[in-house]
């Protein structure tokens, strides 16, 4: 028995055993697992699963280190729905994961279709699994299946419109008869009762025997109280409703009892109520019990093997299956010489011969001779087969199977002579029109049956495969053409199919592999970080055709760029790649990189790197710190000894920072990028790299520690801003406060400071085009006399009314952006124009004080500027008081101040030690909480400054009772909240009044 005959057995009892019998027989691998794939699906069939599983067990065990056939995965199958149906879940999962590998990739639904059974059988959700099946290339009867299940799962989840679209889909594929009612039904739970009706209606058109139809009608009528068609239609069906099953009459009459109810139609009420109740009642008494069916028995005698005339013929078909496949196997690629020498090779392994002869007409070569492995071949004169059998088959076309000393051509076509006795016989075969195969055996035979059948299937492969030869002789020359194309020296090509890769002579040079260098090892020499990325692109083009993509990878110490093409053979992806080596180009591409992107001095990377470096260093948590090294010393050292210091700071801050990425942004600043932002992580690293660089010994400047400043910024904490120049505006606001800060030298930059930073500057605009336009007023603070209560001087102050701004601000922030002195010369130059403006008001000059700064004052110009005011405003010095805000060192500045009494101006001073060095009319004094201390300090103060006729004013009072405390102590003199501002219009008006 053959393997065809045994795949063609039923599906019954008795095939078990035939199949049993076959497979004790010497198989080969691929026809043993055929049998038994046929044997457990008879199996299968007949419910045998404890049979199967066990079975299936022991031949998987087999099978499994064999070379895998198209049987080894509905084996496999087989033991899944075994497996399942005994719920043995954990083995069915494991085969599950098994099949999935064995089979084909446009195959690979069939393993989803096996997980689907598999969590049916556990009851677990598989809606998305049936979409996954959808969405790959499937045959039109598992798209049904899919969409019934589709069906199933949301009908029974109520989701009614979905179940809809379902069955649409299934209409797609002439199903519609076969889902009409159950498309009804939905429409009607979807209250659709207008389609519902249409749709019956058409449907009844063509059926009118479908009771579900009619059903499903009435039901609509009924939601849309059109009673009047409903009885109309429950009237012509009445007597078919009444032939029907038991359970759908049960159906329509609750539905038709409930519309004569609805109708009030008693009559017709009561018959159906009848009819109901005798219907229940034959429903009640229907308890059928149907006996189990044994299955039968059947008992199978094996089946004797019929004998045959000659011993060897199951051997010679064997030998012939064998080289049947082996010729098939066999590189198509090949030319016509190496296929015969590498069929005759295998042909030795079953059966020695002297050698074979073939001759083909109207090629070239045209004989091919094969002995003792080698083969031999050239084109010869036709002359050269004169006298020989060779020639006689060739016209004749019969095959002549002789003794060689009985033949009737003797001559031998090889020697030119006739045969000796080292040929006993000849075998000649015709190949078709095509020529003649020739075996030469030294044995000598009695039975030309004993190999006459093996022989004439040689000759049946040879011509069969000379002819398609022939057919692709064209297509062989192309291939060879392009096969050189590919193996030229200018191309390192590779082909990458499921199963292996195969590299040209360029490509095993370039990467010094052999030709079949497995796609596994291939990935073990290249760089990590490429090899996921180049495993994704791979699996993707194997996975669909007609695509293209580059990548560029680090292979041992190549840089190689990778182009990859994906094509589709038969039922085969392949991928073609070639590969370019880019060492030379990506060296010096580095080299430039590294010079555009590195700081030459410190080694470390520059701005324009930080600026490619960014956006990506920005994508998850990260801390800017933004590091100022202190260079007062570059004076005392010189420019060169501070490059190698500042070049010494900079790498230990790189190394102390480790985990981040350091940056040189400035002379003498750096920028460190760390990957988190954890408030107490970060404080915790910053204030070890302060202790780290109080410890570190320089060994450029061995005498001298590193001091440094550092602005913070966590990200994306403060700021999702990604714009460098905005970053960096932000670490200078923090950095600025960290050098102006005398306990810390870091601050972290909250966004309230770049908002304070913000305003400051738009303060500053503002006071700018003010002092340009002359638009900033003045406003007077009075001191008073509290013992004669009234005015003693009025102190001056610049407004901005249009902005509500202190004064004290506005000095702060002009101090802030180097603009005090022209604020303050200009405050000068205004009150002068007040005095000027108040004579011509009153023809009376007052007394004012004007608070003058250090900056200002100590301007090599000012007493120039201030003299020449008053003399091109025409204002007498005596009306001028300066307030100096500031402290001087002792008897430095006698000369200037000197000349400044010299000219009438009174000098007041907020600094103690100033006034004691200088010869200053008052002291200002702000005032602070009254405690015994402090006023002792102002009554020491008061009788030391009365001692030498100064004056002692207290600033800042706010209250009544601060006043009334500071008489009791003997004061004068004291400015405050406790009295108005007095804007220039209004102090005007006020003395005009007085007069």
């Amino acid at each position: 028995m053959r393997l065809s005959d045994v795949l063609k057995l039923t599906k019954q009892p008795h095939s078990l055993s035939i199949i049993k019998d076959f497979l004790e027989q010497p198989l080969s691998h691929t026809d043993y697992q055929a049998a038994f794939s046929h044997y457990f699906d008879i199996a299968i069939e007949l419910e045998l699963y404890d049979m199967v599983f066990e079975e299936g067990e022991k031949i998987f065990k087999e099978i499994s280190n064999q070379a895998e056939t198209p049987y080894f995965e509905k084996i496999l199958r087989h033991l899944i729905n075994a497996a399942i149906h005994l719920e043995k879940y954990d083995e069915a999962k494991k085969y599950i994961e098994l099949r999935k590998q064995a089979l084909p990739i446009l195959k690979q639904y069939l393993g989803i279709l096996d997980e689907i059974k598999y969590k049916q059988a556990l009851q677990l959700p598989y809606l998305n699994d049936v979409l996954k099946v959808l969405t790959d290339v499937i045959p039109d009867q598992t798209k049904i299946y899919c969409h019934q299940e589709l069906y199933k799962l949301y009908k029974n989840d109520h989701q009614y419109e979905m179940a809809l679209n379902s069955l649409y889909e299934l209409y797609n594929f002439d199903l519609k008869s076969m889902y009409i009612n159950e498309e009804l039904r939905l429409l009607f739970l979807l209250e659709r009762y207008d389609e519902t009706i249409s749709k019956s209606l058409e449907e009844l058109k063509h059926n009118k025997k479908n009771t579900e139809a009619v059903i499903c009608l009435l039901e609509a009528y009924l939601k849309k109280h059109d009673f009047h068609k409903a009885s109309t239609l429950e009237a012509e069906y009445e007597e078919q409703i009444d032939s029907e099953s038991d359970e759908l009459k049960k159906k329509a009459y609750e539905i038709i009892i409930n519309l004569y109810h609805q109708m009030d139609n008693k009559p017709s009420l009561d018959l159906y109520q009848r009819k109901l109740k005798s219907l229940q009642k034959v429903i009640d008494k229907k308890i059928k019990s149907e006996p189990e069916q044994k299955p039968e028995i059947v008992y199978v005698e094996k089946v004797e093997s019929k004998k045959v005339s000659h011993e060897n013929i199951f051997k010679h078909l064997e030998i012939g299956h064998e080289l049947l496949q082996f010729s098939h196997l066999i590189d198509d690629k090949l030319l016509l010489r190496d296929y015969l020498r590498v069929f005759f090779m295998h042909v030795d392994a079953f059966v020695q011969v002297k050698e074979y002869v073939i001759y083909l007409k109207d090629e070239s070569p045209n004989f091919f001779h094969y002995k003792k492995e080698r083969l031999y071949d050239k084109t010869i004169a036709t002359t050269f087969l004169e006298d020989t059998a060779i020639n006689q088959t060739l016209i004749s076309g019969d095959e002549i199977i002789e003794d060689t000393k009985t033949i009737r051509w003797p001559k031998n076509v090889i020697t030119q002579k006739d045969f000796e006795n080292d040929i006993s016989f000849v075998f000649i075969y015709p190949l078709g029109d095509e020529g003649v195969l020739t075996i030469h055996l030294e044995e000598e035979i009695k039975d030309p049956g004993k190999y006459y059948d093996l022989f004439k299937l040689m000759s049946a492969i040879l011509y069969a495969h000379i002819l398609d030869e022939k057919k692709l002789t064209k297509l062989k020359k192309q291939n060879r053409y392009y096969s050189q194309v590919l193996n030229a020296p200018i191309i390192a090509y590779r082909e990458l199919t499921d199963t292996k890769s195969t590299y040209n002579d360029e490509a095993m040079e370039l990467f010094h592999v052999d030709k079949h260098h497995h796609l596994e090892l291939f990935l073990r020499d290249m760089s990590y970080e490429h090899v996921h990325r180049y495993k994704e692109i791979v699996q993707r083009l194997l996975n669909k055709s007609g695509e293209s993509q580059e990548i560029l990878y680090r292979y041992q110490e190549k840089d190689i760029l990778e182009k990859l093409y994906s094509l589709k053979t038969g039922d085969e992806n392949i991928v073609m790649s070639l590969f370019f080596d880019q060492t030379k180009e990506v060296n010096q591409t580095k080299d430039l990189i590294e010079k555009a992107t590195v700081d030459p001095e410190t080694g470390l990377s520059n701005d324009y790197a930080l600026t490619n470096d960014l956006e990506d260093l920005l994508k998850d948590k990260a801390s800017l710190l933004l590091i100022e090294l202190d260079q007062n010393l570059k004076h005392i050292y010189g420019s060169e000894k501070i490059t190698h210091y500042f070049k010494e700071f900079a790498q230990n801050t790189k190394k102390f920072f480790n985990d981040g990425t350091t940056y040189r942004c400035d002379f003498n600043q750096l920028l460190v990028i760390i990957p988190f932002n954890d408030i107490r992580s970060v404080t915790k690293i910053v204030k070890d790299y302060f202790k780290y660089l109080e410890q570190y010994e320089s060994k450029i400047l061995k005498y001298e520690k590193f001091s440094a400043n550092m602005g913070i910024l966590r990200y994306p904490v403060v700021t999702v801003e990604k714009q460098k120049d905005k970053l960096m505006r932000y670490l200078d606001i923090a950095l600025e406060r960290a050098k102006r800060d005398k306990e810390d030298k870091y601050v972290f930059f909250v966004y309230r400071d770049y908002e304070d930073e913000l305003f400051e500057q738009q303060v500053i605009d503002h006071l700018n085009v003010a002092i340009e336009t002359k638009n900033l007023g003045l406003i007077f603070n009075q001191i008073t006399d509290i013992k004669k209560n009234r005015v003693w001087q009025y102190e001056s102050e610049l407004a901005l009314f249009n902005l509500a701004i202190d004064s004290k601000y506005l000095t702060t922030i002009a101090r802030k952006r180097n603009r005090l002195v022209d604020l303050e010369r200009f405050h000068i130059k205004k009150v002068c124009e007040f005095l000027v403006e108040l004579e011509k008001s009153t023809e009376r000059l007052i007394k004012l004080t004007i608070p003058i700064s250090k900056e200002t004052f100590l301007d090599p110009t000012f007493n120039p500027y201030l003299l020449g005011l008053f003399k091109q405003y025409g204002i007498p010095a005596e009306f001028i008081r300066l307030k100096c805000d500031m402290d001087l060192r002792a008897s430095h500045y006698s000369t200037q101040i000197q000349e400044l009494i010299d000219h009438g101006i009174s000098l007041d001073t907020t600094s103690l030690e100033m006034a004691l060095s200088y010869p200053f009319h008052a002291v200002h004094i702000d005032i602070k909480k009254e405690s015994l201390k402090w006023n002792s300090y102002l009554h020491k103060i008061k009788e030391l400054l009365e001692g030498f006729q100064m004056a002692l004013v207290i600033r800042g009072v706010k209250t009544k009772d601060q006043k009334e405390a500071l008489e009791r102590l003997g004061i004068m003199y004291v400015e405050g909240q406790i009295y108005k501002q007095l804007p220039a219009p209004t102090l005007i008006k006020k003395i005009k009044e007085s007069l």
